[in-house]
């Protein structure tokens, strides 16, 4: 009996040791203060570029932070009276997907890991969205809280087209078309290298030239420009589509003319 007893306090003993010295490890929180007063960040999402990625609803920001606490924010355009950016989900897309959930805003978001926003319209009138996840279908799936529903968006197709320029986070896709003296009229897809998420060049006969640079321009939340510019004679032929909304905008340069800057307002996009 008394042999129990004493195993039975071992065993009691070991028990505690172990519990209250599970509960006396130090947990280390670090805090990172943001730049503005009044954020209100609410949602964090792991970003694919090994950043996080957060919400500032009062702010009305989306933030990036590195794991070594480097702060960036980025303003979301919808104006005037904010959009109140609440969820945000990583995108089988490469991006982070986010939700407006403002009247104002009513819209889900779409942020490069370069900082480029795009929006896209809740069909629902206030519709109050809040969460937002990547579903198995590669859709992202979202909730509307005053709207009652369950929405999904289906991200624009991938642009992984060697031909196509995929800029503003692929809200726009470029293409270009040549012709050559020993060919006129006869057209051939240039291929495409992009340099940032707004410029990329076209290379047409010679492997490694650059031929046409074609640069879009955000200078106001509605209004896009184009810079297209070449160093070759032969006929190209620029097409720019707007993913978004199906506008084309073209621009061409005939065979045997030196190419000129065209600078243009291609689009005016809601």
């Amino acid at each position: 009996m008394g042999a129990r007893l004493r195993w039975n306090a071992i065993l009691v003993a070991g028990l505690a040791a172990a519990l209250f010295g599970a509960q006396a490890k130090a947990v280390t929180i670090n805090q990172f203060p943001l730049p503005a007063a009044i954020s209100y960040p609410i949602g964090i999402a792991s970003g694919p570029d090994g950043n996080l990625w957060f919400t500032e609803q009062k702010g009305d920001k989306i933030g990036r932070i590195t794991t070594a606490g480097v702060i960036t924010e980025f303003t979301i355009p919808t104006v005037p009276y904010g959009s109140g950016p609440i969820g945000i989900a990583s995108g089988p897309d490469g991006n982070l997907w986010f939700t407006e959930g403002t009247s104002s805003g009513n819209k889900i978001g779409r942020i490069t890991t370069a900082g480029v926003i795009t929006e896209f319209p809740i069909p629902t009138a206030s519709s109050g969205s809040q969460c937002i996840a990547s579903g198995p279908d590669g859709n992202l799936w979202f909730t509307e809280w005053v709207g009652n529903r369950i929405g999904v968006l289906v991200p624009p197709p991938a642009c992984s087209d060697a031909n196509t320029l995929c800029l503003f986070g692929n809200r726009f896709q470029v293409t270009a078309q040549y012709d050559t003296y020993g060919a006129p009229n006869t057209f051939v897809p240039a291929a495409a290298t992009s340099i940032s998420d707004n410029t990329g060049y076209f290379t047409t006969v010679t492997a490694g030239n650059v031929d046409v640079v074609v640069k879009l321009v955000n200078f106001f939340p509605t209004s896009w420009s184009a810079y297209i510019g070449g160093t070759t004679d032969l006929g190209v032929h620029i097409i720019i589509t707007d993913t978004n909304t199906g506008h084309v905008y073209t621009a061409s340069n005939p065979l045997g003319n030196r190419w000129l800057l065209v600078r243009d307002q291609a689009f005016s996009c809601p």
